[in-house]
């Protein structure tokens, strides 16, 4: 009896010791299967690493991009503001450029007017010349004796008075002398236009008319009126 019990126990305790050979065969397995888990883990979290490096790496080349981007706009907007500036200057310079054109033009307008204001001008002081020329003709016409044609004066102060009873006693007899005159005048001068051309041409740049040179029908026609006078005073 005490031997069967043995037996039985010792079948019992062999049976616990395979029960437990395969708990452990078991957890053996699993710990093998937990062992390739680590393996692969492993190998996914170098995986990650490398992905992490390579994202570091696009995130640098990124910001150094962003720095640049920031430069870049920054010139952009230096350049907005200098073309803002260009084109301010421009409409100044367009506004500058119609004031002094108005401005230009106006002068022009003045400037035409005192040309036109001179020639008037220089136009009545000939025709006053011519006058003053016709009145003296008609003085040494009706008055030759005491007309003097080299001097262009009258004679001393003293025939004055009588030159002067001579002239203007009888008015209808002087506006007949006058008369004539003037038609020695007009004959003379039937191209008045030329002798303003050369008179203007004669003037001197200081714009005085008095400094002129004496035009050359002028002198025939002063020969004239000396050759009348001899004759007259021959007579």
């Amino acid at each position: 009896m005490e031997r069967e019990a043995d037996v039985c126990a010792i079948a019992d305790q062999a049976a616990r010791i395979e029960a437990e050979a395969r708990s452990v065969a078991g957890a053996r397995v699993e710990i093998e299967q937990v062992h390739a888990d680590v393996r692969v883990l492993a190998a996914a979290r170098n995986e990650l690493m490398d992905r992490l490096k390579g994202l570091r790496e696009q995130l640098g080349r990124a910001q150094s991009n962003s720095a640049k981007s920031e430069n870049v706009r920054s010139q952009i907007e230096t350049m907005r503001r200098e073309i803002q500036k260009g084109r301010a200057a421009v409409e100044f310079e367009k506004k500058a450029h119609a004031d002094n054109l108005l401005q230009s033009k106006a002068m022009e307008k003045n400037m035409i007017a005192v040309a036109s204001e001179i020639e008037r001008l220089r136009g009545e002081l000939v025709n006053a010349e011519k006058r003053a020329t016709a009145v003296t003709t008609a003085a040494a016409v009706t008055n030759p004796v005491s007309y003097n044609p080299i001097s262009g004066y009258a004679q001393p102060y003293s025939s004055s008075e009588a030159t002067y009873a001579t002239m203007y006693g009888n008015p209808e007899a002087a506006y007949a002398a006058y008369g004539s005159a003037e038609a020695t005048y007009a004959g003379t001068y039937a191209n008045s236009d030329a002798y303003s051309t050369t008179n203007q041409a004669q003037t001197r740049t200081d714009g005085n008319p008095h400094y002129m040179t004496q035009p050359a029908h002028y002198a025939q026609y002063e020969g004239q009126q000396q050759q009348q006078q001899h004759t007259n005073v021959q007579r």
